[in-house]
């Protein structure tokens, strides 16, 4: 369901094949779809290469029982320091996770450092009080945001499924791995990928 001239095909294709992302059983990958926040974590703990090796002994927030499907992924998240629950103790695994919070996740999946100060807004919707303007900064430094050069970052809207691995293929890790699979494409006398 990705068309050739797709803004993200290519960090899709690239990660799919390195076996960081992939689609729903009917061979479709949604790219508009909005990704939930358990979702996204799961996500992120599998592309670091962990599997969780136990159950679950207890509840991992109060609307994230052991007995959910990702409260695995979501525990391991909690221990790496990718994810934070909320002020009341909630996880809120269902929701469509928004830019701010997606872009600060990868971020910290990426082990970018944050800047001491913000002297500037990174984009014009980015209230200089805005709860992760470092992150949001941190990740526009390091090319994480580049799609979206001349436009609003839209801190509330939801993330796509498009966007969230377009944002993690420029991270190191994932990066890294793009570039050892082209290296063996062309090892290989493969035709190169199409731009």
């Amino acid at each position: 369901d990705i068309e050739s001239a797709y803004w993200a095909r290519d960090p899709i294709s690239f990660l799919a094949t390195v076996g960081i992302v992939g689609g729903y059983p009917d061979q479709t990958f949604r790219p508009e779809g909005k990704i939930t926040r358990a979702e996204l974590t799961t996500l992120l703990v599998r592309a670091k290469g962990i599997e969780p090796t136990q159950e679950v002994a207890q509840d991992v927030f109060k609307d994230l029982p052991k007995t959910h499907w990702a409260a695995k992924y979501v525990k391991l998240g909690v221990d790496l320091g990718l994810v934070t629950g909320y002020p009341d103790q909630t996880f809120q695994p269902q929701k469509s996770i928004n830019k701010a919070e997606g872009v600060t996740v990868i971020t910290r999946f990426g082990e970018i450092p944050l800047p001491v100060a913000v002297i500037e807004p990174p984009f014009p919707d980015v209230p200089g009080r805005h709860w992760a303007i470092k992150y949001i900064t941190a990740a526009k430094i390091t090319g994480l945001l580049k799609y979206l050069s001349g436009r609003p970052f839209e801190p509330e809207a939801p993330l796509t499924r498009a966007e969230a691995v377009e944002i993690l293929s420029k991270t190191k890790f994932a990066a890294g791995k793009i570039a050892e699979l082209l290296d063996f494409e062309r090892g290989y006398g493969l035709p190169p990928t199409k731009k």
